[in-house]
């Protein structure tokens, strides 16, 4: 499996799989067996649920996303009934699961779908997005499959389980390896970002909500000064309707940067590209876009949080805090606080004139590390992993 996976990262996506497998060593310690013991949050924390491993789930390493009902779907990166194996152990192939409450302060959880490693897939690490009939979306790129011909896929996955697919990557005609999910626009299109693979730096896509799924190819990326290249944050969308997205390579400083498509026509042409910002630096390649209640962008790189805030027709750079370890989530209030996830986790706040970044009593114990973040009703809610034999990761809540 460890030659195997290797043989795939190649070094040109080193830093896009970073955002996806954090580090390579996480993917092949997690495959270990797991057992059902989960350590416990300092008290100003709260476990919502503890997985236990195949056939439940195992390793949440993406942000969980609300239904519409308090509940709460998302993924692991193995677990499930699929018939991926590490040293001759079963240890599933991921899956996708519901946290709903039991209605007596506790939580409870069923497994949607278990990845099978086969035209679906395995090790589901990108972000879900969901419609207003809770139907999820998402994707899966190629572990042990060979691509070409099979480059990924993008999904889509009812409340009742049912799995279907909606575009396979070929690599050829359509780029290869979505790995940053999708994102639905207003009238139930989808938009996801490729890494490219063999050819090009990556795409920016289209999937047409025509009853056919119709894919378009709205921007690719070369790599260049102007274009950049390889896009590693999930795509995100203002109030207008106008995406965001970022690059890891490329660009005035060769360190991609952040760039933003306004829709003004019909069709792959009607979208204009711009870059808003440029990475000046390797900490500063961009791996989260998140949008405040005021329209600030904030954006998290491999250390960095800054912001980007529109002033007279020009996004005004604000630096806001540099950890000292990986940063691999955040999240932001309807006040514009943002909570990070790097090491622990991180309040950082503005009093009007700079920030100040502090660490709350929130950390796990145990081994466990926490992966995401999402704000949702006033209360931060994630999951962590544990990257050894000594547990299959959970979710967590903290009330600020």
């Amino acid at each position: 499996m460890k030659s195997l996976l290797a043989s795939i990262f190649s070094p040109i996506f080193s830093s896009i799989f970073s955002l996806i497998f954090s580090f390579p060593r996480s993917l092949v310690l997690s495959l270990i067996l797991i057992l059902p013991l989960t350590p416990p949050l300092s008290a100003q924390a709260n476990i919502l649920y503890s997985f236990l491993g195949a056939p439940d789930g195992s390793q949440p390493y993406s942000a969980l996303i609300p239904d519409h009902s308090g509940g709460f779907y998302g993924s692991t990166e193995i677990g499930g009934t699929g018939p991926c194996t590490y040293l001759n152990r079963t240890v599933g192939c991921g899956t996708i699961f519901h946290l709903t409450p039991d209605g007596h302060g506790g939580w409870d959880e069923s497994i949607l779908y278990s990845f099978q490693d086969g035209d679906d897939g395995a090790y589901p690490m990108t972000p879900l997005t969901i419609d207003s009939s809770n139907n999820l979306y998402g994707t899966t790129i190629p572990t042990t499959q060979s691509c070409p011909p099979w480059c990924g896929i993008v999904y889509r996955l009812t409340p009742q389980g049912e799995f279907t697919i909606l575009h396979t990557f070929s690599e050829n005609k359509d780029s290869a390896f979505p790995i940053t999910g999708v994102i639905l626009d207003s009238s139930g299109n989808l938009y996801g970002t490729t890494g490219g693979f063999h050819h090009g730096q990556g795409t920016l896509f289209e999937l047409a909500n025509d009853g056919n799924w119709t894919l378009t190819n709205i921007k690719r990326f070369d790599g260049g000064a102007k274009q950049g290249g390889l896009p590693e944050a999930p795509l995100v969308f203002d109030s207008s309707g106008n995406l965001y997205g970022a690059l890891v390579s490329g660009g005035k400083y060769g360190y991609g940067g952040v760039f933003q498509l306004h829709f003004d026509g019909q069709g792959r042409t009607g979208w204009q590209s711009k870059f808003i910002h440029w990475a000046k630096d390797p900490i500063d390649n961009t791996q989260q876009l998140l949008f405040g209640s005021d329209g600030t962008l904030y954006a998290r790189g491999s250390t960095l949080i800054f912001s980007l805030k529109p002033v007279d027709g020009k996004w005004k750079y604000h630096y806001i805090h540099k950890f000292k370890s990986a940063a691999y989530s955040f999240a932001v209030d309807s006040g514009g606080n943002l909570y990070s996830i790097a090491g622990g986790l991180y309040l950082s706040s503005f009093d009007g004139t700079k920030w100040h970044t502090s660490e709350l009593n929130a950390s796990l114990g145990g081994g466990g590390e926490m992966r995401s973040a999402i704000w949702f009703d006033g209360v931060i809610y994630g999951t962590f992993i544990v990257p050894n034999s000594s547990g299959a990761g959970g979710v967590w809540s903290y009330q600020p």
